[in-house]
This record gives C-alpha cells, structure tokens and sequence, in this order.
C-alpha cells in the first residue's frame, strides 16, 4: 500500500534546506513541514545562542519533543495518503532509525525520496555571509548562529544511511538548478 508522497529535505544548518523545500513545494503543490516551525509552535522562540549546561539541556530537550510532534505530523499526512516535503537535520543516523521504525510501526510506506542538502563550497566565508542573511525570529529558529556552532553541527552529521541524492547548495550552482535537479529526482 503506497501512503502517500514524502519528500525529506536533510542537511546541516544552513545548508539551504528550507529555500529549496519552499521552492519545491510551491512548484510541485505539495504541503511542506519544517523541524524548527513545529518546535517554535509548541514550544515558543529557542534561545539564539544557548551556551551554559542549563541551556543547551534545554535547547536538546525541546528539540526532542519538536522531533516528536513532528513525526506525528509526518505519520498522520502519510495515514491520509498526502503528499508532503519535510525538512530537518536528521543529523544522526540515530534519528533515521527513529523515523524509519515509526513509518513501519504504522504500517505506512510512502512514496519516500531523500535528499541531502551539502554544500561543497563551505568556506567560512560563505557560511558568514550565508549566515549574514538570516535574521532570528523572521526566518530562521535555528541556534546556528555562528561559524563555531555551525561547525560544531557539521562534525556530528552523518551521512543518510537511505537512498538519497546528495545535492551540493553552494556557488556555482543556483537555487533554480537545485529546485531542477531535486524535482528530476523526486519524478523519477
């Protein structure tokens, strides 16, 4: 039994995730789901910078429970057999195993299609002026507000342990040619 389409967006802070899946899902009118809008609903604005012990348990505590209702959200768009682009860091394979036991444990199968969102050109100037770009609280709830925590985030990222396209996010390449080629992919 297919359950519908899923599309998952993954890749370090500002990696380029949310433009793309924006893009996509307005091209493709599908409904698109993001991590850090859940974990804003339902547990307010995170703390930009959270630097002590207190804060970072914190911080890792509410995402927890972001990533919580948001495999509900996913369990529950799939029952209905939807059509839906997520994205989050899945930064540890950890998480997949979490995703994938709860897909099977509702017995859904959908339509599934990864993609990985790599930036080759990381250098730290093009992640400060990618991080230039974002102001918290308008368009961006992430706590990557640095190029130290962005660094930090990208040591512990794992590869998807799924079948996924990896698709580079930086200069050259533009957002049109990413949404084109991700799109080709997700038809395929």
């Amino acid at each position: 039994m297919n359950d519908g389409e899923l599309i998952v967006l993954c890749g370090w802070a500002v990696a380029g995730k949310d433009t793309l899946a924006a893009a996509i899902a307005k091209q493709l009118n599908i409904h698109w789901l993001d991590i850090d809008a859940v974990r804003v609903l339902n547990f307010g604005t995170p703390n930009p910078h959270p630097v002590s012990q207190q804060e970072m348990e914190k911080d890792r505590r509410e995402m927890k429970g972001a990533y919580d209702l948001f495999y509900s959200s996913i369990t529950a768009n799939m029952a209905m057999g939807r059509r839906l682009i997520v994205t989050a860091t899945f930064s540890r394979t950890s998480y997949w195993d979490n995703f994938l036991e709860i897909l099977i444990a509702a017995r859904l199968s959908p339509n599934l299609r990864v993609i990985w969102c790599k930036p080759e050109n990381d250098s730290d100037e093009e992640i400060a002026r990618r991080l230039a770009s974002r102001q918290f609280g308008v368009n961006c709830w992430s706590s990557v507000n640095s190029l130290e925590r962005y660094h930090e985030v990208k040591a512990r990222f794992e590869i998807p342990p799924v079948e996924h396209l990896t698709l580079d996010t930086s200069p050259p390449n533009t957002v049109e040619n990413c949404v084109d080629e991700a799109i080709k992919y997700i038809l395929s």
